[in-house]
């Protein structure tokens, strides 16, 4: 699992805020007992033609992580009335949540990258 890197809040916001986030297309789980996020998910603009991109996607703790593929329902739902044809999605083995999504819906397969770190 890659870990989350330590950011602060405003950088946190550039990151997620880029210009081709999808803002509407774009949500979260709120606890409104606690006011605090469960799980968010978002949805980005793409390079190709009427196609969006899932973007980052996690949860506060591991036992919402079912509430992601619902999210990503929502994207679905939002990117159907935008007359969008096509999600792309990364789904990396080592990311729990990506899993949890590819476990979900059943997306198209294409060429595995194997990735490497040089130590």
């Amino acid at each position: 699992m890659n870990p989350v890197v330590d950011a602060k809040l405003d950088e946190w916001e550039k990151l997620i805020l880029e210009n081709d986030t999808v803002i509407n297309g774009s949500y979260i789980f709120l606890d409104t007992r606690w006011k605090e996020i469960i799980a968010y998910s978002f949805l980005h603009e793409s390079d190709r033609e009427n196609s969006y991109e899932l973007g980052w996607c996690g949860c506060s703790d591991m036992m919402y992580k079912e509430l992601i593929p619902q999210l990503i329902f929502q994207h679905i739902q939002y990117s159907i009335t935008q007359n969008v044809k096509d999600i792309i999605g990364e789904f990396d083995t080592t990311d729990s949540y990506a899993m949890e999504v590819l476990k979900t819906f059943p997306f198209s397969p294409c060429p595995t990258w194997i990735t490497y770190q040089k130590e």
